[in-house]
């Protein structure tokens, strides 16, 4: 196989670099904090809410989140500051900016 003399071995890119910039150029970006955002909520929250309050999406900043009663609901609204603190610290970005609380459906 012949070795193309042109390229040297600085202008070989990591395949990390390679996807980074890819998923930059498509505007992928932020969609892929979002999801850094979801799954860091099993991290942050404390363990007795992983059983009653669930995320749903997150879109535009705005964390949805099914939570089992009203109770529930409005305790987890006291906490909705240090949560969207605690997620956008361990993503690294603010990307949650709000949280909507819902009760879950029967």
């Amino acid at each position: 196989m012949p070795v193309n003399d042109e390229w040297t071995d600085k202008e070989w890119t990591s395949i990390n670099g390679l996807v980074g910039g890819l998923v930059q150029n498509m505007g992928l970006s932020q969609k892929l904090k979002e999801c850094e955002a979801l799954l860091a909520w099993d991290e942050v929250i404390e363990p007795n809410w992983k059983l009653v309050a669930k995320p749903s999406k997150l879109h535009k900043g705005r964390l949805e989140v099914w939570v089992s009663g009203a109770v529930r609901r409005t305790q987890l609204m006291f906490l909705q500051q240090e949560i969207i603190e605690k997620i956008n610290e361990r993503v690294g970005q603010k990307v949650v900016e709000e949280l909507v609380i819902r009760n879950q459906r029967p």
